[in-house]
């Protein structure tokens, strides 16, 4: 091989070690960029995250406070409720006693009797709207054997006792029952889930659930159309179809304003 071709081939294998030197360092340039670029990612990740879990902390935060004061607010209702039943069966005892005392006059307890029935008719009208109409037809129809004379006093009594060991019991249990809801100004007849004389839910032939909710003393059926709030109703439904009468269920509160 001549001097100027061997000098040729020496440059090259220079070059071309040169490239090899050089390659290396690049490479790992380029691998510190990704690097540097992918913690800067997961950085960004991280906080991301970060601020959800603390948003998610807080959202907790106010579910529980919120579940706290519906509790205390639903325990509140069922002690006025074991209240003013209290009170009404003190005011029949004293009625039944006077009707088994040997020297009560039987036209004595006539206003006696007319006062419990006018109590007991203040409490359906204002109380929970279930079978309402029934409930009142048939304390109706007690007073109306009074005043006819159909009854006497003593057998007034006892019937108007039966009546109040009916709103007793009703106080007490829970059911799956039909009657009648109006939605829209339409009646229209649904299931209905009562929980004592608490809560109230229905749901129409059609799909809709809801709640009865009270407003300045006035009752009225509102169909629920947040999607949470339905599959609370519906799995109480689900439950009380299924004979089960008894268990933890989260519901939409009745008492509360913003039960939508």
């Amino acid at each position: 091989m001549t001097r100027i071709h061997r000098g040729r081939a020496f440059s090259a294998l220079l070059i071309g070690v040169g490239v090899c030197i050089a390659s290396p360092a690049i490479a790992q340039n380029e691998d510190i960029d990704t690097l540097t670029d992918n913690l800067v990612s997961l950085r960004s990740d991280v906080e991301s995250l970060n601020s959800r879990l603390n948003q998610e902390q807080e959202t907790h935060k106010q579910e529980m406070r919120s579940l706290l004061s519906r509790k205390g607010q639903l325990t509140n209702e069922i002690r006025r409720q074991e209240l003013e039943i209290e009170r009404l069966r003190k005011a029949l005892d004293e009625a039944r006693t006077e009707a088994q005392s040997a020297t009560a006059d039987a036209q004595d307890l006539l206003p006696m009797l007319d006062a419990a029935i006018t109590q007991m008719r203040a409490y359906i009208e204002a109380e929970l709207p279930f079978k309402r109409a029934e409930r009142l037809a048939a304390l109706d129809e007690i007073q109306t054997q009074l005043d006819t004379g159909v009854v006497t006093g003593p057998k007034g009594v006892n019937r108007l006792w039966s009546f109040y060991e009916d709103e007793l019991r009703l106080a007490r249990e829970t059911g799956l029952f039909r009657q009648s809801v109006e939605l829209g100004g339409e009646r229209q007849l649904a299931d209905v889930a009562r929980l004592g004389m608490v809560g109230l839910y229905f749901r129409t032939e059609d799909g809709q659930v809801g709640m009865a909710l009270e407003e300045g003393g006035q009752w009225r059926y509102q169909a629920v159309s947040d999607g949470a709030q339905q599959d609370q109703i519906v799995a109480l439904f689900d439950a009380l179809d299924k004979n089960i009468r008894s268990g933890y269920y989260q519901l939409p509160n009745p008492l509360a304003e913003d039960s939508q």
